[in-house]
């Protein structure tokens, strides 16, 4: 819902066109199963709704930052450019959705989508051992 205003709304609101909305659609998409896993895994990891609450916020804001959505990457410092940010799923996510709208669709885009979403489908398969891991020691207790 929120990708739908941000994408569609901003659109219509500063009259610009959306060069490949299909490929940002996809991408859209695939960056969602990777923050839902992501997501997930944290709570998993925290244990209580409250610990995971506080974890979700604080590591989404530093990967929303360290990844390149608040300000573009190039002006972090180095360090922070070459060896953390290119290891983020908002780094593909805006990296490439900007190469999508700046120039010619390479393909590239397809490998952002198939990390995002391998990403996303491997967290939520170890947020679920976790959980389960939790559940069955809770019904033993």
């Amino acid at each position: 819902l929120a990708a739908v205003v941000m994408f569609i709304g901003s659109a219509l609101i500063f009259q610009f066109k959306w060069e490949n909305p299909i490929q940002v659609a996809t991408l859209v998409v695939c960056y969602a199963i990777c923050a839902a896993g992501l997501t997930s895994f944290i709570a998993g990891v925290a244990g209580t709704e409250r610990r995971a609450d506080t974890l979700n916020t604080v590591i989404i804001m530093g990967i929303a930052l360290l990844g390149g959505s608040m300000f573009p990457p190039d002006q972090m410092p180095e360090f922070i450019r070459n060896f953390i940010t290119p290891h983020l799923p908002t780094a593909w996510f805006v990296g490439t959705v900007r190469e999508l709208q700046f120039s010619d669709p390479d393909g590239s885009w397809i490998v952002a989508g198939v990390k995002m979403t391998v990403m996303g489908i491997v967290l939520v398969a170890f947020s679920s051992v976790l959980f389960h891991r939790r559940l069955k020691k809770g019904a033993a207790s």
